[in-house]
């Protein structure tokens, strides 16, 4: 899946031949990158971080599940700001999401 994960990132085009969770797992990282603060960068915002991945739509990013992630994505931040507390808050998304 790496592998897979890697050459969708480096532009080349596999389409379905991508693992279907490696071309979710490409719309999830990039989204918690882009939301969070790194040493070299601020984090973007929310609209900022949609704006880009809706951008990288059929380029970037599988063109279904990019449309489903947007569906859900104002709904995915709000929850996730429901589970933050405290000043053990999480540092990303991916870690205040709640198991299915």
């Amino acid at each position: 899946m790496l592998n897979a994960v890697t050459t969708q990132r480096e532009g080349t085009s596999a389409g379905e031949k991508i693992p279907l969770p490696a071309r979710l797992m490409a719309l999830i990282d990039v989204y918690d990158a882009l939301i969070s603060e790194r040493p070299y960068k601020k984090a973007f915002t929310h609209e900022e971080a949609i704006k880009i991945i809706a951008d990288g739509k059929g380029t970037h990013f599988d063109p279904v599940l990019t449309d489903l992630f947007l569906s859900v994505a104002d709904k995915l931040i709000v929850e996730a700001n429901k589970n933050i507390q405290g000043e053990n808050a999480p540092t990303t998304l991916i870690n205040t999401l709640k198991p299915l």
